[in-house]
């Protein structure tokens, strides 16, 4: 029906916004939603003193794993006021998270992984036939030019010693030129890591932003049949079932959008660290253990970023933000989008 076609356009959008270069913005703007909630829940009424601000502060903490500063303590500002400040105050949340993942990093992953995500990449493509392999992750464009050039000189080398690659063939070349490959080696090795470490930031983020968008799409299209059910009976009390059905559809879906934000929003703000580099191969996540995903959804996704043209570098928001009135308008707007024939 028109109902179901157009919240699931909505849907689609938003999971083609995820897997666009632009990801840290749209995961700004689910925490910009998220203030918006609690303020509609905890500090709706005209006047402050009838805020229910402590429960507004311990939900907060919920959500960012963050408590307010000590300037918080009491609501001082109106309700669009306080709004904006805590939009700047959630993206600087977000800026210290992300610092945190990558002094962690930084502490944990040395050359000893780089040197191991090296030679897993070099042994893939080695599998796989380097012509038609390539990492499914277009912001390690110098790690993997890199591989790829020492890769040809191992071909190279084997071509003309006239033997063919073995298991732990790769190994034992790098060991056999290893002054001149670590001297390149410790030239770029940090550029390497910091584009692990966006890849992996880019990688978590987007991955948890679709596996929650999906399981909680999958409970609303059963909560939506069993609203196809209910409405049926709507017409013993007078009331056309379509318009009930329009009605209710618009409320369940407002809720999924929410849950959709406040669950990814939980998850990466409690997260402890950014998975061992290794997860670029085998997504295979400690800290999401029943999560697996494979090369081909990766790189399905980048191949249509490439395509659309749509790549950007930058990862700083721009300080343009919306008030809590336009927000408002896009949600209304997105009622007359679902609510409507």
């Amino acid at each position: 029906d028109d109902v179901m076609e157009r919240q699931r356009n909505i849907i689609y959008d938003n999971r083609r916004a995820i897997l666009s270069d632009d990801i840290h913005h749209g995961f700004l703007d689910m925490c910009a939603e998220m203030i918006e909630v609690l303020m509609d829940e905890f500090c709706s009424d005209k006047f402050q003193d009838q805020w229910k601000w402590d429960e507004f502060k311990q939900e907060f903490f919920h959500l960012f794993n963050t408590h307010l500063d000590e300037e918080w303590e009491t609501p001082t500002l109106q309700q669009d006021e306080t709004i904006q400040k805590l939009y700047r105050v959630t993206e600087d949340y977000y800026q210290t998270k992300i610092n945190h993942f990558k002094e962690d990093f930084s502490k944990t992953y040395q050359e000893a992984e780089l040197l191991e995500v090296i030679g897993i990449y070099m042994q893939l493509i080695l599998h796989y036939d380097s012509d038609s392999w390539a990492f499914p992750y277009p912001e390690m464009e110098k790690l993997q030019s890199f591989c790829h050039g020492w890769f040809e000189r191992f071909n190279a080398y084997h071509q003309t010693h006239g033997s063919m690659p073995r298991n732990g063939a790769i190994p034992l070349f790098l060991n056999q030129i290893s002054t001149e490959f670590r001297q390149q080696f410790l030239e770029y090795h940090t550029v390497f890591l910091q584009e692990i470490f966006e890849t992996l930031l880019l990688l978590i983020q987007r991955q948890t932003l679709l596996m929650t968008g999906d399981e909680r799409w999958k409970s609303h299209l059963l909560a939506m049949d069993h609203l196809r059910e209910e409405v049926g009976l709507a017409g013993y009390a007078q009331k056309k079932p379509i318009d009930e059905y329009r009605r209710k559809a618009f409320v369940l879906f407002e809720k999924l959008i929410t849950e959709i934000a406040r669950e990814s929003v939980i998850q990466f703000f409690h997260r402890g660290k950014l998975p061992h580099p290794r997860y670029l191969f085998f997504h295979v996540d400690p800290q999401a253990p029943e999560a697996t995903y494979h090369h081909e959804s990766v790189n399905t996704a980048e191949e249509q970023n490439r395509q659309t043209g749509s790549r950007s570098k930058s990862t700083t928001r721009k300080k343009n933000y919306v008030s809590s009135r336009e927000r408002k308008k896009q949600r209304a707007k997105r009622k007359k989008t679902t609510h409507s024939a």
